[in-house]
């Protein structure tokens, strides 16, 4: 089965994931070149037709795997951003303040219970990031655990299948370069195991993650 999306003002030029069939999250915006593009704004569609509007001021839509909830970033300057929950239509946005400066990246539980979250400490003086905070919120009852901190930069956040772990995954400074850093995280302990010798990447260069999945054992 095939629908087709309704004709906006907008230029489609990323999908974002969704879980719940009624809504599609899309980004629109103009491209130069393959990989080389400018965006524009985050838009979200019904697929029965009776809605498409722009998410404005906000960005990287993660629907619960349930379809209850939209976590979304507002950003309000170039080094301040936040956490809001919202409905899937991206109505009734709820910010959910948490430490730190700027929000990087956040990751639903497979059950949808509890959103992962990293936020950055960036500097009010340099405007440099000294280290990420990462925790674990509950939208229902606005309870907050944390887990150690770490020096990543560009981090990403990945579950575990049966949502028993958390992989955190980014780009580490060395002495001669950089080096891509993970640290498996246990939901219930909190404890950490590094795992960066495990994964050897190192570069000269500055290697950056873009995307990464958790995959079962076959």
């Amino acid at each position: 089965m095939i629908n087709e999306l309704p004709i906006s003002a907008a230029s489609p030029i990323e999908l974002y994931p969704s879980t719940d069939g009624k809504f599609v999250y899309w980004e629109s915006g103009s491209c130069t070149a393959p990989g080389i593009c400018q965006q524009d704004g985050t838009w979200v569609t019904a697929l029965d037709g009776s809605t498409t509007h722009e998410l404005e001021g906000f960005s990287q839509p993660a629907l619960a795997p349930d379809g209850s909830l939209l976590a979304l970033t507002v950003a309000s300057s170039t080094t301040q951003s936040g956490l809001t929950f919202a409905l899937p239509d991206g109505s009734n946005p709820d910010a959910f303040p948490l430490p730190g400066s700027q929000t990087l990246d956040y990751a639903w539980s497979p059950s949808g219970d509890e959103l992962a979250v990293i936020v950055a400490q960036v500097s009010g003086y340099s405007g440099r990031t000294t280290g990420s905070r990462n925790f674990l919120v509950n939208p229902h009852t606005q309870a907050i655990s944390e887990f150690p901190q770490s020096d990543l930069l560009n981090p990403r956040l990945i579950w575990s299948p049966d949502g028993s772990y958390l992989f955190r995954i980014g780009t580490l400074p060395t002495d001669n370069g950089y080096e891509i850093g993970g640290s498996l995280l246990d939901r219930t302990t909190k404890q950490t195991t590094n795992m960066t010798a495990d994964i050897g990447l190192s570069s000269l260069e500055y290697p950056s993650i873009t995307n990464a999945t958790w995959l079962p054992l076959p």
